[in-house]
């Protein structure tokens, strides 16, 4: 590994931790009884709106397998954050919904984001600013490729 790669780990490596471990700090703080990667999981079906999301799109989107995706959701739903219901136009598909309570969860999660990047982008000039943007978008790409088996 040279040594651009094995710092862009390093750093990478740390921004992932710290970012966790923000995310947890949040999570704990509204009292909500709620993980980190379960806000991300409300996040991911509150996009779906009023038509919901099925449990494979969810998988799909944060890259878990299935059953993995289908007990959190349960899990979620036995909590009153989610509701699950048949698709009426295929009764093999079950459409997943946020509740009252998901849409409360969803928009602390939104406005603690909203804030904490308001606050870190601060710290940047309008050039590092686009740089920070145009990295990152190549990173997503390459993970999105390799994880697709493009890469």
């Amino acid at each position: 590994m040279d040594s651009f790669a094995a710092k862009l780990n390093e750093l990478l490596d740390e921004t992932y931790l710290n970012i966790m471990t923000m995310e947890e700090q949040s999570a704990k703080a509204c009292r909500l009884n709620l993980s980190a990667s379960e806000f991300h999981l409300l996040q991911v079906v509150g996009r779906g709106g009023n038509d919901g999301v099925t449990v494979s799109e969810i998988a799909d989107t944060i890259h878990v397998a299935r059953p993995s995706a289908s007990v959190a959701i349960n899990k979620l739903a036995k909590r009153g954050f989610v509701s699950k219901e048949r698709c009426s136009s295929d009764g093999r598909s079950i459409r997943v919904r946020l509740t009252r309570e998901g849409r409360l969860a969803d928009a602390y999660h939104r406005y603690y984001h909203r804030q904490l990047f308001n606050h870190l982008t601060s710290e940047f000039t309008q050039e590092e600013k686009a740089a920070l943007i145009r990295g990152v978008e190549k990173l997503n790409r390459i993970f999105l490729d390799t994880i697709r088996g493009r890469g």
